[in-house]
C-alpha cells in the first residue's frame, strides 16, 4: 500500500511515489512497508481478530444461497462460514458472511457475567474497562426491578427449540427445528444495561440514541436501528437490511427463512422481568438493538410463529433478552 515513517504507522508515502528531502545530508531515515490486509474470516481464529477489512474481504454472497462453504471462494452461490473462538472464554461460534454484506455470529452470545471479570478494550466492544454488577445466573432469580441500573444476565441451560406454526386455519402445529443453530445451548439473556456493557443507562433520553458500547468481542456489537421518517433501508438499519436483503416478509414464509441456514436465529423467548420468569420459548424470537426508542424501550428484531418484525420496538429495558452481534 505504501510506507510509512512509523513501525505500524499509516501510509504516508504511497508506493512508487517521487519523494525529496526525506532527511539532511548525513542522516537516515528507516521507513517501514505498510501492506494490504488481504485476511478473509478464514485467515483468523479469534472473533476478537475480526476487522471490517477482513469482512470486506471476504466474498458475499446472493440471498439465494442457503447453503455455506467453508474454505474461501470467489462463488456467490454459497456463504462463508467458519467457526471463530471468543478469547474471553474460549467458546467457540459459528460465523458467517451474509448477503446483507455483513458477518454475523450465527448463533447468540454465550458470555457469562462475573462480577470478579472485567471486560476490556482489548477483548470486548468497550471504551473503558467494565465489570459488571451482577454475575449471569441459572435457575430461579430473586428478579430485579425494570430500570435497575444492574447488568443482569440469565443462562437458560442446553435444550431443543421447537418450532410452532400456525395453519391457514388456526391451529397450532409443533416441529422440531433440527437446524443445528437451534440445538443445545443458545447462549445467554441480558437485560439491556448488561447487553450494552453499561452505556445503555439513563444519560440516553432520545429515540435513536445509542448505546455505544456492548458485552460483544471486539471487533462486533450489537446491532444499530436508524433515524429515518421513511421506510428506506440505512446503512445503521441492520436488521432492517437483513429482512429486507433475503425478501423476509411478515408471514409463516418469512419466519422459516429467518429460522432457516444461514441465517439460523432462534425463537428462544426472553426472561420476563415483571414475572421472573421464561417467556414466549419456542413460539417467539426477540433480539436487541442498541437504539433506544423511548425512556425505557429499545428497537430490537421480532419474529412469531406467522411472521417477523425487523423493528420491533415493544421490549423493555428490563426484559433479559438474546444478543446477535454484528462485525463492525
Amino acid at each position: 500500500m505504501g510506507w510509512s515513517t512509523t513501525e505500524g504507522g499509516s501510509v504516508e508515502y504511497k508506493n512508487m511515489a517521487d519523494v525529496t528531502d526525506l532527511a539532511s545530508a548525513g542522516e537516515s531515515v528507516t521507513l517501514y512497508a505498510v501492506w494490504k490486509d488481504t485476511r478473509t474470516i478464514f485467515n483468523i481464529t479469534y472473533m476478537q481478530d475480526m476487522t471490517s477489512t477482513i469482512c470486506d474481504n471476504t466474498t458475499t454472497p446472493s440471498s439465494g444461497a442457503t447453503e455455506t462453504t467453508t474454505s474461501h471462494s470467489f462463488s456467490t452461490d454459497l456463504a462463508p462460514e467458519t467457526t471463530l473462538t471468543d478469547s474471553r472464554d474460549g467458546k467457540t461460534y459459528t460465523i458467517r458472511k451474509l448477503a446483507d454484506g455483513n458477518c454475523w455470529m450465527a448463533q447468540n452470545l454465550d458470555l457469562d457475567l462475573d462480577t470478579n471479570t472485567a471486560l476490556t478494550p482489548e477483548d470486548s466492544d468497550v471504551s473503558a474497562d467494565w465489570t459488571p454488577s451482577e454475575s449471569t445466573f441459572t435457575g430461579a432469580s430473586s428478579g430485579w426491578q425494570g430500570t435497575d441500573q444492574n447488568s443482569h444476565s440469565y443462562d437458560p441451560g442446553n435444550r431443543v427449540y421447537i418450532s410452532f406454526y400456525t395453519s391457514d386455519d388456526g391451529d397450532t402445529s409443533a416441529t422440531e427445528d433440527s437446524h443445528s443453530a437451534n440445538t443445545g445451548h443458545v447462549g445467554n439473556f441480558y437485560n439491556w444495561y448488561g447487553a450494552t456493557a453499561g452505556t445503555g443507562n439513563e444519560s440516553l433520553e432520545d429515540q435513536y440514541d445509542n448505546a455505544s458500547g456492548s458485552v460483544c468481542p471486539k471487533g462486533w456489537k450489537l446491532p444499530t436501528e436508524y433515524d429515518s421518517s421513511s421506510d428506506a433501508i440505512g446503512d445503521d438499519s441492520y436488521y432492517k437490511l437483513l429482512t429486507t436483503t433475503y425478501k423476509i416478509e411478515s408471514s409463516k414464509d418469512g419466519t422459516i427463512a429467518i429460522l432457516n441456514g444461514p441465517l439460523s436465529f432462534v425463537r428462544a423467548g426472553y426472561y420476563d422481568f415483571d414475572f421472573n420468569r421464561e417467556n414466549g420459548t419456542d413460539y417467539t424470537g426477540y433480539y436487541w438493538t442498541s437504539t433506544l426508542y423511548s425512556a425505557a424501550y429499545v428497537y430490537h428484531l421480532t419474529f412469531y410463529s406467522d411472521g417477523s418484525t425487523p423493528r420491533g420496538r415493544g421490549r423493555h429495558i428490563g426484559d433479559a433478552l438474546p444478543i446477535r452481534c454484528v462485525a463492525k
